[in-house]
Parts: C-alpha cells; sequence; structure tokens
C-alpha cells in the first residue's frame, strides 16, 4: 500500500492523484440560488466536524493501517477540523521568521523528529447525488497529506494553502464510508514555506464533498475588461466542459449576463459535441455598452451564469460567478486601473486567529473588510500565500484590491550556495504552486496583481513562473519582490526601502512603478515617520504607495494563573531547544483580538482620500484635494470649526461635488476672529458621511484636518501677589502660604515636598532624566547598547552648586556628571500662589557623547491623582513622528487608562505638544503642568525602568505588577519611535536628539478645581 513517507524528501513528488486545479464553483440548484452560500446547495456536502484523531512525534509512530475500514479507532481522540492540531493541545506552535523549524538540508527534513496527525471520519454521502460524479476537497491542509477513501489510496499533496481535490465517484460506496488523512508536519515542500509566521500544521480550511453531473463545466476563465474609452465593457468567458461518460455526447451551454438590478444584459448559447472522456475548451464573447465598472470604491458586480444543458434542453448544470469589469494596464509608469492611475494604500495581512491559528471565519474576515475600510486602507497584499477562498469573494463585494501571492518562500536558504530559485530540481514544485493560486481566484475582479512569491530570491524558477502567468493571465501585472529591477516583475515592490531610494528611483525617469510591497513595520510602537513617505509619495507620479506590515499581531491568547488575559509569542511553547524567533511575530496594526492600536489611527490619516492645505489661514484659503480616483464628494459633509482654547469662535458645514483626482479653493470667513488673538487658534476640518453603508455608520469620520494659526497679540500675565514665608532648619528650606508648602533639600537643590491643603502633589523630587524604555524599533538598530550610557545618567547628576536666592526667591541648583561630563540645572521658582517655575538647562561639554533617548524631567506622584485632562495631542497616544493624527484639543481619561497595552511591554502612553496638563484629586486638587509652549509627556502605573526590556523577546504584560504611585515623565523632546524597519534603522534625522545645549521651562501649580 502506497506510504506518503516515501515522498517526504522528493522534490519531484508534490501532487499525486489529484484533479486539475481549476476556479472556485460550485453547481447550485437553479438561478436563484447563485448568490446564496456555497452551503445551501444541494450539491455541497460538509465534513466538517469531529474527526477521529492520532498524533505522533514522528513516522516511527505511524499507526500502520490505519486507512483501513476495520482499523480499531475507539482509543483515538475527538478533533475539529478545520483546525491546527497545535492549537489543539497537539506538539508545539513554533514561530520563527526567516529560517526553518528544522536543519537546512534540502530535501531532507527530520527522520524521527517530524510529527503526523492521522485522521479518521466515517459519513454518508447524499443518496441523490446517485448516478453523478463526486469530488472531496480538502481546501488546505499542511505540510504533505496521504489521503484514502474506504482503504483506497486517493493521492498526496504538498501545498498547504490551496485546495486538495480528488475524483472519489468511484471510490464511493452505499452507506457509510471511511475518509482517512495521514498530515505530516514537515515535508520537502516546508523548503518552500518559510513564511515569516506560525508554523501549524493540520487540516486548517474546511473539507467537503462536491457533486456535478456527467458532464460538467470543469473550468471556466472569466476576462472582463474595458475598451479603449474604459467605458463600454468586453466580456471574453473561456469554458472547459469535461465528460465522464464512454460515449459521445451533445450538450449546450447558455452563458447570461445579469446587472445587479436583474436586468438581462447578455444571452448566448453554444453547442458542443464532447467524446467520451474528452475535455474541450470554448469561448464566448460579449459587448455591454457604458458598463459599471469596478473598483474599491465602488465595487459594482455583474451576476454571470453558466447552465449546461442536454440535447433536449433540460438544464443538468448550473454555476457562475460575480463579474466586475475594469481593466488594469501599466503605461507612463503607473499603474492604471479603468485609464486612471491608482494610489495603493495597502497592509499586508496574514490569516490568524488568536484562538485558533491559520483557521479564520467569515466574520473574521468581515471584521478585517471593515476595519481596513474603516481605515482607508483599499489594498490588501495575501501575505505570502493564497487565502480561504470566501476572502477574494469579499473582497469582489466590498472593494479592496488585492495582490495575490503564491505561497512560494525559501527564506531559510538566503544564505545558502545554491538558492531553490535557481535549481530547476525544484521547478515544478514552484510551478505547482503558482499554476494553483491562479487558476482557482482568476474570475476574482478584486485580483488586481499577481506575485510570484516572497523572499526566496531570483533565478529561473521565478523567470520559468512569470512566463507562464504572463501567457496564461495577460490582463493582469505580476510582481516579484526579490526580482528588484530585473525583467520579470512588471512593478518595482521594494521592501522597507528608505525615503532616499524612493527620492532616486522616481527622479531616474524610470519605466515601471513602485510600489512598496511591505514597508512601515508595525512591531509593537512603531509606525513612525509615514507621514515622511507619503510626502514623497504624493510628490511623484511614480510612487503609488505600499503595503504596511502588517494588519494583525499574531499573538496566541493565554491566561495567567491569575485570570488575567494576555498573548503568548515564539518562545512561550515548548523547551528551550525549540527554534523561536521571539515576538517578532507581534507587529500589526491590531492586537489579535483585532483592537487597533494607536499607530491604526495614524494610517487612517495619512491614507486618507480627501487631502487639506493650507494656502492662506489668516484669508480662511484652504485647498482641498480629492484623492478618491473613481468618487466625488457628494456623499460627504465637510464640517469647519475654528476655536481657541476658550471655546469654540466659529463654525459651518461645506458640501462639495468636487471630482476625483481634483482639487478646489475652499474660502472661509475667518478674518472678524482672528485680529490681534492673543491666544492661538485651531482650525479643525472633519469629512463625514451622509448616509450609512455596510461598513461606515452614517456621520462616521473618513478624514480630517488642524491647522494651527499662532498668536498674534501678547497674552495678559497677572504676577502672583504676595510672598511665601520662608523658613529654614537643617538642610530643609520650607516656602508656604496659606494653602500651598514647598520643602527643598539644601544639600541636594531638590524639591522634596510639594503640596496643597496638606493634600502632597509629588512622592520624588523632579529629577533630570534622558531614558525611554525601548521599543522592538529601538532593539533593532541596538539602542538599549548604543545609549545605555543614559539609562542610568539620572544617578550622576550631584550637586554641583545650590544657591538660595531669598530676594528672588529662587533656588538655583546644578548638578553635574562626572563621568558624562555635562551640567543639569534648575532654577525653581515657587509663587505665592502656588506656582512652580523650572527653568531647566543640560549642557554638555563636548558632543561625543551618543545622542539622547529622550530629554526632560521624572517624577512619582500619589495615585490619588487619577484623573487626567490635557490641552495638547490626542486622544490616543502619540510621539514627535507619530502625532499627524493626533490633533490638539482638550482631552480627559483616568491615569490607570493612559498604559498602552502593547503584547511585549515598551515606551508607551506619550503626548506631544501638550500646552497644559491636570492632574487631580478626587476632591479637586490639582497639580497642573504647563509648557513654554509646549512640551511632552506621560503619566503611567509603570515606572521607565519596570518598561525596560533587558531582550526584545522578553517580557509580557503580565509581568508588569503596578507599582504604589505613577511615574510622571515630562520632556522637552523625546526621539521619535522610527518606522523604516525593526532591525536595523533609525529613526530619521530629524525626529533625534542630538548632543548640544537644550533650555526648557515647565511651570507646575497646585489649586482646586
Amino acid at each position: 500500500m502506497t506510504d506518503p513517507r516515501q515522498f517526504l524528501t522528493d522534490p519531484k513528488i508534490y501532487n499525486i492523484g489529484q484533479e486539475l486545479p481549476h476556479a472556485s464553483l460550485l453547481p447550485v440548484a437553479d438561478l436563484t440560488a447563485l448568490s446564496q452560500p456555497r452551503e445551501a446547495s444541494p450539491f455541497y456536502h460538509s465534513l466538517d466536524g469531529q474527526w477521529k484523531f492520532r498524533w505522533g512525534a514522528g513516522p516511527a509512530e505511524q499507526p500502520e493501517g490505519f486507512y483501513a475500514p476495520d482499523f480499531d479507532d475507539a482509543d483515538w481522540a475527538l478533533i475539529k477540523v478545520p483546525a491546527n492540531w497545535q492549537m489543539e493541545g497537539y506538539g508545539v506552535p513554533i514561530y520563527v521568521n526567516d529560517r526553518y523549524a528544522f536543519p537546512t538540508e534540502p530535501p531532507k527534513v527530520p527522520e524521527a523528529d517530524n510529527p503526523f496527525g492521522a485522521y479518521r471520519r466515517v459519513f454518508e454521502w447524499p443518496e441523490a447525488w446517485r448516478g453523478r460524479e463526486v469530488f472531496l476537497q480538502l481546501e488546505a491542509v499542511g505540510a504533505a497529506a496521504g489521503c484514502w477513501l474506504n482503504g483506497q489510496w486517493l493521492g498526496y499533496n504538498q501545498d498547504s494553502k490551496t485546495p486538495v481535490e480528488f475524483r472519489v465517484t468511484e471510490q464511493l460506496q452505499a452507506g457509510e464510508n471511511l475518509l482517512a488523512i495521514l498530515v505530516y508536519q514537515w515535508c520537502d515542500g516546508s523548503y518552500l514555506e518559510c513564511q515569516d509566521m506560525w508554523r501549524l500544521s493540520g487540516m486548517e480550511r474546511s473539507v467537503f464533498l462536491w457533486s456535478t453531473p456527467r458532464q460538467h463545466i470543469r473550468d471556466y476563465f472569466v476576462k472582463a475588461g474595458l475598451g479603449e474609452r474604459y467605458r463600454d465593457g468586453e466580456l471574453s468567458v473561456e469554458v472547459e466542459l469535461i465528460n465522464y461518460d464512454e460515449q459521445t455526447v451533445v450538450r449546450s451551454c447558455q452563458l447570461l449576463l445579469r446587472d445587479h438590478e436583474g436586468k438581462m444584459l447578455l444571452d448566448q448559447q453554444q453547442s458542443i459535441e464532447l467524446a467520451g472522456n474528452q475535455r474541450k475548451t470554448f469561448h464566448f464573447q460579449g459587448f455591454i455598452p457604458e458598463v459599471n465598472r469596478w473598483n474599491a470604491e465602488q465595487p459594482y458586480l455583474y451576476q454571470l451564469a453558466l447552465l449546461l444543458k442536454e440535447e433536449a434542453g433540460r438544464v443538468i448544470e448550473t454555476l457562475g460567478c460575480k463579474v466586475g469589469f475594469r481593466t488594469i494596464e501599466i503605461r507612463d509608469a503607473q499603474l492604471r486601473l479603468n485609464g486612471v492611475p491608482l494610489i495603493i494604500r495597502g497592509v499586508n495581512r496574514h490569516e490568524h486567529d488568536e484562538l485558533n491559528g491559520h483557521v479564520i471565519t467569515e466574520e473574521q474576515m468581515l471584521a478585517d473588510i471593515r476595519l481596513m475600510k474603516q481605515c482607508n486602507i483599499n489594498a490588501v497584499r495575501n501575505s505570502h500565500y493564497p487565502n480561504a477562498a470566501r476572502w477574494y469573494e469579499l473582497c469582489d463585494e466590498h472593494g479592496l484590491y488585492v495582490v495575490d501571492e503564491a505561497n512560494i518562500e525559501s527564506h531559510g536558504m538566503y544564505d545558502e550556495a545554491a538558492s531553490l530559485a535557481d535549481d530547476p530540481l525544484w521547478q515544478g514544485g514552484h510551478m505547482d504552486r503558482t499554476r494553483r493560486m491562479l487558476e482557482r481566484s482568476k474570475n476574482h475582479p478584486c485580483i488586481l496583481i499577481w506575485s510570484l512569491g516572497n523572499e526566496a530570491e531570483n533565478g529561473c524558477n521565478f523567470h520559468h513562473t512569470y512566463n507562464w502567468i504572463k501567457a496564461r493571465d495577460p490582463s493582469r501585472p505580476v510582481q516579484y519582490e526579490q526580482a528588484f529591477e530585473d525583467w520579470n516583475t512588471d512593478i518595482v515592490c521594494p521592501m522597507y526601502p528608505p525615503i532616499s531610494h524612493l527620492e532616486a528611483y522616481a527622479q531616474k525617469e524610470p519605466q515601471r512603478p513602485l510600489i512598496m510591497c511591505e514597508y512601515a513595520h508595525a512591531m509593537g510602537n512603531s509606525v513612525g515617520n509615514l507621514i515622511d513617505y507619503w510626502r514623497c509619495i504624493r510628490q511623484y507620479d511614480c510612487l503609488q504607495g505600499g503595503f504596511v506590515w502588517d494588519w494583525l499581531d499574531q499573538g496566541i491568547a493565554a491566561q495567567a494563573a491569575s485570570g488575567q488575559r494576555y498573548w503568548k509569542f515564539g518562545g512561550d511553547f515548548g523547551g528551550p531547544d525549540i527554534p523561536s524567533d521571539g515576538n517578532f511575530c507581534i507587529n500589526g496594526l491590531l492586537f489579535p483580538d483585532r483592537q487597533p492600536h494607536p499607530a491604526y489611527w495614524e494610517v487612517k490619516k495619512i491614507y486618507q482620500p480627501l487631502h487639506f492645505e493650507a494656502v492662506d489661514l489668516a484669508r480662511g484659503t484652504i485647498r482641498l484635494h480629492n484623492e478618491y480616483q473613481f468618487s466625488n464628494l457628494t456623499a460627504l459633509s465637510i464640517y469647519w470649526k475654528l476655536w481657541n482654547d476658550q471655546g469654540t469662535l466659529a463654525e459651518g458645514q461645506l458640501t462639495s461635488a468636487l471630482e476625483a483626482g481634483q482639487s478646489e479653493l475652499v474660502v472661509l470667513n475667518l478674518s472678524p476672529y482672528l485680529k490681534e488673538r492673543p491666544l492661538e487658534c485651531f482650525l479643525d476640518f472633519s469629512v463625514r458621511t451622509n448616509t450609512a453603508s455596510t461598513f461606515l455608520p452614517k456621520n462616521f469620520e473618513i478624514a480630517k484636518a488642524q491647522f494651527v494659526l499662532p498668536a498674534t497679540a501678547p497674552q495678559k500675565v497677572f504676577p502672583p501677589t504676595g510672598r511665601l514665608s520662608e523658613y529654614q532648619i537643617n538642610n530643609q528650606l520650607q516656602l508656604s502660604a496659606p494653602e500651598v508648602q514647598f520643602t527643598f533639600n539644601l544639600e541636594t537643590g531638590e524639591l522634596e515636598v510639594f503640596r496643597y491643603k496638606d493634600i502632597p502633589l509629588i512622592t520624588t523630587p523632579p529629577r533630570p532624566h534622558f531614558w525611554r524604555p525601548p521599543t522592538d524599533n529601538d532593539f533593532g538598530h541596538q539602542m538599549p547598547e548604543r545609549l545605555a550610557i543614559w539609562r542610568t545618567a539620572h544617578e550622576q547628576f550631584l550637586p554641583h552648586s545650590i544657591q538660595w536666592k531669598a530676594q528672588e526667591q529662587v533656588l538655583a541648583t546644578q548638578f553635574y556628571a562626572k563621568e558624562l561630563d555635562c551640567y543639569f540645572s534648575i532654577d525653581y521658582h515657587p509663587t505665592a500662589d502656588g506656582q512652580l517655575q523650572l527653568h531647566c538647562r543640560f549642557e554638555p561639554s563636548h558632543h561625543k557623547l551618543p545622542e539622547l533617548p529622550r530629554l526632560g524631567l521624572y517624577l512619582q506622584i500619589p495615585k490619588s491623582l487619577q484623573q487626567f485632562e490635557w490641552f495638547g495631542r490626542g486622544p490616543f497616544e502619540n510621539y514627535e513622528d507619530r502625532n499627524y493624527a493626533a490633533h490638539v484639543g482638550h482631552y480627559a481619561s483616568k491615569v490607570e487608562e493612559q498604559y498602552e497595552p502593547y503584547i511585549s511591554p515598551q515606551e508607551n502612553g506619550y503626548k506631544t505638544d501638550v500646552r497644559r496638563a491636570r492632574l487631580s484629586h478626587p476632591d479637586g486638587v490639582t497639580l497642573q503642568i504647563e509648557g513654554h509652549p509646549h512640551f511632552g509627556m506621560s503619566v503611567l502605573p509603570f515606572s521607565p525602568e519596570a518598561l525596560t526590556r533587558q531582550h526584545r523577546d522578553r517580557l509580557h504584560t503580565i509581568d508588569l505588577q503596578p507599582d504604589d504611585h505613577y511615574s510622571l515623565c515630562l520632556d522637552y523632546r523625546q526621539r521619535g519611535l522610527g518606522g523604516v524597519d525593526s532591525w536595523g534603522a533609525l529613526p530619521l534625522e530629524h525626529y533625534r536628539i542630538p548632543i548640544r545645549p537644550y533650555t526648557f521651562q515647565l511651570t507646575l501649580r497646585a489649586y482646586k478645581q
């Protein structure tokens, strides 16, 4: 009997006994059922559910003869299908990024340590199917699978992400049938599946039977393009029939095309003679004048139906698909859809669920599309494999541009002498995966681009697959990042290029567009400098956007003994011998439960399809750019408001019919409100939907903008009246007024007590502070090592000179750090009305020190100050290079809510451009902080030191224990987060803090609200 073990290490064997790949199709009962879920078809029979299951650690444990109907499986466990067996408690989930989870000796895989799962399922098939053809489909199973039905060998498969299909008509029997499947975790095909994701195994998509008549529409290829003027639809449908009978028959095939309202547009029929066991291909052609064109903004779909009939005219098979008319081309170094240059506001998406691994439900797909639409994302790269079939239908329906990628990545072979990309022995495996990708999904209008694979170098195998795709489907461009600018990619699609690379490419007048297949690596607290990328993209026509890496943190849900929920990452399963790349799988815009990270809002703002440009703010002149490619603005309303710290000055609403890609001037009458303004003013715009749609409710904010108008007249200042009472004892200087008390230590030069009505406002003195807890990006460029001197620098600053200027009531303190040869001075000026002005100076004696992570003051405050309000950027966390979406406003929150629970703790919760902040006691006693003019800050239940990891892949949220105080950081500046990549790129230079003298001023004030 055939044993799958004999095929596990032979690159020439990857597909035995399977049907030739074809488009996703399923016969239905009649025309009215074409839009129903496949489960409603009488010719679909699901085998999902509970299966008998035996897991083993290696081939030696394989249960011999388990595929026989009389095999005794009484002691076997049950497992659900679809599922990854590691998520069901069998084996170990392994996360590695760019390497293999086993020794690299292709085509060898571990002989002993190669876990398997043996599956058995008893079923009965529908009685009504007798006399028809029956097929078995496993939508995705990996890595290697052998299949038996009723003890008879069906065949073998090695592509984990495309359907496995067998014709089982002859193996089925009346009554009960036994389907047995043996899945191995590793095979030589695993060398082509080295993607940056959890390495999981098993039947992770549905298993089902489906049935056809003896003459059957085996495949069809719909090409729905546009004529020269991009107005008229040109339909070409290639249909392949197959005859499973021995005798010659005549059949007719009818093509029907209806619009969304059900109006018949095409009705054609052809008669075909089929010899016994013959396959035959023929074509339909059609023309639809003034067709409704498909695009992501207006995803108009037509209904295509194919009816197969007997000679007498009886319909024996009905199937079809949705059709979108559109033309994709590259012209003038731009990717164009329907003649219009596209702007790709994209994201990469893995199929991942926090509980079920690679098993994704339709509800989760819809949740992803909803969140993408609400984030102004219009394109998705299926990284790095074909997705579940339903995903494409939803993208067709709701409008997302898709890059479909072959399940090919041999990343772990990069440094080897021989690349699999250039080894002819592996050409068949490359070709099989490419063909299966294209044939299954070729009829989906959402797919604009085919991708040959990911990070597998370039060579003859990719030359071959490129040529095959171009011959099979010339209607779409093909891309491959590893081709760089070689001939076998129609789009130059680099990963993580610096902005200088984009500029250099655009300035050499290229012939191909550049669309980044990956950029803005969203690992942890990241996605800095995204606005810098898009300023560059908007400058050059050939730069057409890119795909953020990536959509969702690939964390696995877990629960601590305390009951606290958290997420695990690489290294959290198995022992130290399990390979792991730690938390490098935690790099999405969403948490694993699909709640947005703060970076999500930055992406939404930068991707927004309306762009506001200040022309003359003082005169209220704004230029509005409509960056939709196909939609005018009639479905949106534009609200504006002029305001200052004291309230709203003016507001109004605009409507516009501005066409796609056009600009217009908007003039607001602001001059009456802007004369001699002592306060800075803000002009805000909010663009919202007029009506509800599938994913966007009515009044949903699509876009926004904010412009700042600085004050032009001095603000009245009322100096404090009265002096503080002064009292010195030993080394203590106490200064007090009726409601406020300051106590300074004259030996250390520090503020030890700040009270208001006997309520303490600080628990430690304000001290110089230079360290930020490393982000994931910081670890990538060795910031903890390179800037380690600043982690403990605050401990080195010792009193150098302390002078109490009694007449001015100013304590001038200068600290000196001998090892750093730096001075830090704080002049404290307390006043009788409860204010404490701090004038700070940082003075390095030379410029040889490494740059600063941050520059400011750190102090601890009582937990009784639990209410937090601020006038600055918000409401979400923001940083110097990621605050474009965080508009200045008045915000309020609890301090406990300021902590952003990144899966790996790191710097978080920051606010930039703060004018004023308040921390309040429940009885109204308030500590107010003001900047001159602005400052950055965070207030958290964890200290910077507690949030500092020793290594990037250590520490989880549950490892943190809240302090008995709050940590308050008040900064002149904190360096940017960076966002080019997470393994070496620094924040852009203008977001860093070089060594030089700095001065800044803060005012602390105590009062009762």
